[in-house]
């Protein structure tokens, strides 16, 4: 590496040298400025020229090189230069991880420390960590490191004010105390293991932390996940995280627990993804904390009796055996009660066992019941104790987990039936009135917030009734006002799409032109519909557009219809007639024709009947309507299907043949339904009285209303506002079953 001249002196191969090692600079960082320093633009031709593998950088190579040249500041590379061994690095007494932890494949940098002084520190390449230890802003990956060699860095400032990170920031902090670089953040459980082992136990209870009990982690974006991992699992060890918590909450998540005990004795089933990182052999001593928490919760759930001999059960696991088998409890529930404070609010939400003698549980097991016991005493069933619960309306007091159920304060559950009940004054008496379920199907809300009406003095109570298993059922309430004038309209009822002024939802474009959504869908995609689009898909249609569309075209199953063909010859026999197909089935869906060709074959006007005076008039009804209605109806038929909640409740119209009444009917079991309605037949007669048992037009068993229209031809508004009562009445108790 070193040239000899005449005078017998050795000077360096290179033509200039006169820079001196920067602070915390290594020595492939200083081989960097001096590649700059002589003109070049990589380094690699540079190392090659001089003999040195440029392909492969390697730390110790270089400062080999660089302790020949006659420079200044030799102790600050050796001190900051890593040394590489097979699969680990040593910087500055610490031991790391190839690859993991160190790795000098990509540049990285942090903006301020470039600003300050343009020169490589060694701690850039702890790939491991996202942040600078003494600014706490994240490191840039670049791979124009040559321009920080040549002094001639500038750095955008959105990167240079760069906000400083916080939480996340920490584990950087705490590497950068590590190494000598920042100021010392100690950690007990992590302070007493070599680095390397410290980073792995921050991975591995990261991962727990981050997503429980799984088969395996994902394998996306490696580095990055590992990063996340190690700052998460870093912040619940700073924070005096338990890690015997932390695994029993692990191991609780498993599918394999069930009434605390586990299903399957296989051990690296049951542990999933945590088995491997348990019996890792390289980070044996930094996993030890970890190994030990889950070796003792193993033999504890009965997975691996191998162990029993290892750790044999101590005193609290023998009384909570004993009490679990006196009481009829898991001993999840056990632990979970012996932890419980009736006179502590709030309650803790981690449970850590006290006493678990069997008189302090029974006594505090008294105040509690299960969530069969819970429903008798509300008087309600398990599915409405459910609704009850997730609306916060009743409050467990433990949350249903793994081997254990959902636990209730029985004073708290008194309370609610005695609150509910205050508001009729007097004793029970039989007595007309609604109970809860039926007034929530008036109302058209769900049954937690007909409980709540009632709690809050909202809903009136008519009196009490003997009958029933007691609690909220024996309430009987006043009939609520309709839920249009009310206002209370449940957001499951009806699905509401709002389109823009001047638009249409696909929806109503289709009732008003008398064809399928998909119809009007292929019409916008071809150009022939003004449109907008939301999330790449089309959302509404201009209503001028639409209008214009339905003046001047119809579908060739109206036509047919009109001129007393079959529709399903339709097409053919338009064609045959001279009249040319304005837009294929496969191009929109259904064949189109012009109006103006059809009239010029027939030699009259396209001729209008008093059902399409009725039905069109429907169709603008609907489109006048803030809820949402799909009208499927031919021109020229006399009855229509109305459908909404995605074809989920379609009821038919059907105009008389004297065209002076509607008959409104529901099918109660139909070859387009996949479920039969007979479960809700009493639900739906609560709802709605006027309607009458029937025969549909397929045989089947319906329920029907006519109602008689105030003038023979033509519409009338308010037959609309019939239909749409009685629709809505209908979706309230059909969109819960």
């Amino acid at each position: 590496m070193l040239d000899r001249v005449g005078s017998g002196v050795r000077v360096p191969a290179v033509s200039r040298w006169g820079i001196e090692p920067l602070v915390d600079e290594p020595a492939h960082g200083f081989f960097l400025r001096l590649a700059a320093l002589n003109g070049q633009i990589s380094i690699r031709p540079f190392a090659m020229a001089l003999g040195l593998n440029g392909r492969n950088i390697k730390p110790q190579e270089m400062l080999s090189f660089c302790e020949e040249l006659p420079i200044l500041g030799l102790d600050i590379l050796r001190n900051s230069t890593p040394h590489l061994a097979e699969t680990v690095v040593f910087v500055r007494g610490e031991r790391l991880r190839l690859r993991r932890d160190w790795s000098i494949t990509h540049r990285r940098y942090c903006p301020r420390c470039i600003k300050q002084s343009s020169h490589h520190r060694f701690w850039f390449d702890l790939v491991i960590s996202r942040y600078c230890p003494l600014h706490g802003v994240g490191l840039h990956t670049d791979k124009t490191g040559m321009i920080w060699a040549w002094g001639r860095s500038e750095l955008p400032q959105d990167l240079i004010q760069e906000p400083e990170a916080t939480s996340a920031g920490a584990f950087s902090r705490y590497l950068g105390g590590r190494l000598g670089v920042s100021k010392p953040f100690h950690v007990l459980q992590l302070d007493e293991l070599e680095l390397d082992d410290a980073i792995y136990l921050c991975i591995v209870v990261g991962n727990a932390v981050l997503y429980g009990w799984g088969k395996e982690l994902r394998k996306s974006d490696w580095l990055g996940a590992k990063q996340i991992a190690a700052e998460r699992g870093f912040e619940f060890l700073a924070n005096a995280g338990s890690i015997e918590d932390l695994c029993e909450q692990y191991l609780r998540s498993t599918p394999y627990l069930v009434a605390g005990r586990f299903t399957c004795t296989d051990t690296p089933k049951v542990l999933g993804w945590l088995h491997s990182a348990k019996m890792n052999k390289i980070h044996e001593q930094g996993i030890a904390p970890l190994r030990n928490c889950i070796d003792r919760l193993v033999i504890e759930y009965g997975a691996c009796r191998r162990l029993r001999r290892k750790f044999p059960p101590s005193q609290v696991e023998r009384n909570t055996t004993a009490a679990a088998a006196r009481l009829g409890l898991t001993r999840a529930e056990v632990r979970e009660v012996a932890s419980w404070d009736p006179d502590n609010e709030p309650r803790s939400s981690t449970p850590v066992p006290h006493d678990v003698s069997l008189d302090g549980v029974a006594r505090k097991a008294t105040l509690l019941c299960a969530p069969k016991e819970a429903a008798s005493i509300l008087g309600v069933t398990s599915k409405q104790l459910t609704l009850l619960r997730n609306s916060g309306i009743v409050n467990a007091v433990f949350s249903g987990t793994s081997g254990s159920r959902f636990l209730y304060e029985k004073r708290v559950l008194e309370g609610i039936v005695s609150r509910a009940l205050s508001g009729h004054i007097g004793s029970p008496t039989i007595c007309e009135g609604l109970t809860l379920d039926q007034f929530r199907a008036k109302a058209l809300c769900s049954y937690p917030a007909a409980v709540k009406l009632v709690l809050d003095g909202k809903a009136t109570v008519s009196g009490l009734s003997d009958e029933g298993c007691g609690g909220l059922s024996q309430l009987r309430l006043v009939p609520p006002l309709a839920a249009r004038e009310s206002g209370r309209t449940a957001r499951f009822v009806v699905r509401r799409k709002f389109a823009p002024p001047g638009h249409l939802t696909l929806a109503k474009a289709a009732s008003l032109i008398s064809v399928p959504p998909h119809v009007i869908a292929k019409l916008a995609r071809i150009g022939v519909l003004q449109h907008r689009v939301t999330n790449e898909r089309i959302s509404s249609v201009s209503l001028a557009s639409v209008e214009a569309f339905a003046s001047h075209h119809v579908t060739a199953k109206a036509v047919a219809v009109q001129l007393g063909c079959a529709a399903t010859t339709a097409v053919r026999t338009l064609c045959n007639m001279g009249i040319p197909i304005q837009f294929e089935g496969k191009q929109a869906g259904t064949c189109f024709v012009k109006r103006r060709d059809v009239e010029t074959v027939i030699g009259r006007p396209f001729k209008q009947g008093d059902a399409d005076v009725f039905f069109e008039g429907l169709q603008r009804a609907i489109l006048r309507s803030e809820f949402a209605h799909q009208l499927d109806w031919v021109p020229g038929y006399s009855c229509a299907s109305l459908s909404g909640m995605a074809g989920k409740v379609r009821l038919a119209v059907e105009l008389g043949a004297e065209n002076d009444t509607v008959r409104l009917v529901l099918a109660l079991r139909g070859a387009w339904r996949k479920f039969g309605l007979a479960d809700c037949t009493t639900e739906l007669v609560s709802v709605w009285p006027q309607a009458h048992m029937t025969t549909a037009q397929d045989g089947s068993a319906a329920l029907a209303e006519e109602y008689r229209l105030p003038h023979v031809a033509g519409f009338d508004p308010s037959v609309f506002a019939w239909i749409e009562s009685r629709v809505l009445s209908i979706r309230a108790v059909l969109g819960r079953s």
